[in-house]
């Protein structure tokens, strides 16, 4: 045993497909294998052993999707709601990050991310899915303010779309 780094679940038929289940992947959503796609694994049966290609999730499997909704006001001020809807890779990535936050931390990291969106920025309030509900995808919606994230100038604005304040909802450089 001492050759094998992992325990997968191997359903032959879940659905009408086969299913992998990483017995260990506490932050993934059900279904998704965070390590060891594409290796190898050894079904084990009564009757003997079988080695099996594990499945790989394909790469639309690894969604981030990010709405914002804005209120520009004439004098720059900024009143926001952004929505992240993720799978694959970025709900594992999510679930890691605010999963196990208490309230006091995820009301932090709430703040400061109001505040990458604009300096100054301040949350209103924020909700995610229950995290520790590994058959939801996540999501995660957050209001907040920034003042003056639009400058005027005469008669128009200059106004920067903000990028999405979440780590987890972007590509790690």
């Amino acid at each position: 045993m001492k050759q094998f780094n992992a325990l997968f679940v191997y359903l032959p038929d879940y659905q009408g497909k086969p299913l992998w289940i990483d017995t260990f992947a506490d932050d993934a959503y059900f279904g998704y294998i965070p390590l060891g796609q594409g290796g190898t694994g050894v079904l084990v049966r009564p009757d003997g052993q079988e080695l099996l290609p594990i499945m790989e999730t394909s790469p639309e499997a690894n969604a981030s999707a990010t709405r914002f909704e804005l209120q520009v006001k004439p004098n720059g001020d900024v009143d926001g709601k952004i929505t992240c809807m993720l799978s694959g890779a970025f709900d594992v990535r999510a679930r890691g990050e605010l999963k196990d936050a208490t309230p006091i931390e995820a009301e932090q990291y709430f703040q400061q991310s109001a505040n990458t969106i604009g300096e100054g920025g301040k949350s209103l309030s924020f909700e995610k899915t229950d995290l520790t509900d590994l058959s939801q995808p996540v999501m995660v919606t957050q209001t907040f303010m920034t003042p003056e994230a639009g400058v005027a100038q005469g008669n128009m604005m200059i106004f920067t779309i903000p990028q999405t304040p979440f780590d987890f909802a972007q590509l790690p450089i």
